[in-house]
């Protein structure tokens, strides 16, 4: 996820006190989820190493529970559907 983008989503949240960890990519997001125990994912689907798909598809093996909102600059409905059949809740 480009700098811009990250600030976007990340000022708002630290303003509002939530504590907001950001991975550069899908391997560091996998190790971050397991180690921080998050109350909500927002995952790019284009992330480095392991993509969001993938990452999404992980993280609900492991926590059905969890919001997961996937965040993609795509607008092919195949990548919106398949985002959502891995468990993406948005």
């Amino acid at each position: 996820m480009n700098r811009y983008l990250l600030l976007f989503y990340r000022n708002p949240l630290k303003k509002g006190d939530f504590h907001v960890s950001i991975a550069a990519n899908g391997v560091k997001g996998w190790t971050m989820f397991r180690k921080n125990k998050p109350d909500i994912c927002l995952v790019d689907v284009m992330v480095p190493r392991k993509d969001g798909f993938s990452l999404v598809r992980d993280i609900r093996l492991v926590d059905q529970d969890i919001p997961l909102v996937l965040l993609t600059a795509r607008t092919q409905n195949a990548d919106v559907i398949k985002g959502l059949e891995l468990g993406a809740d948005d």
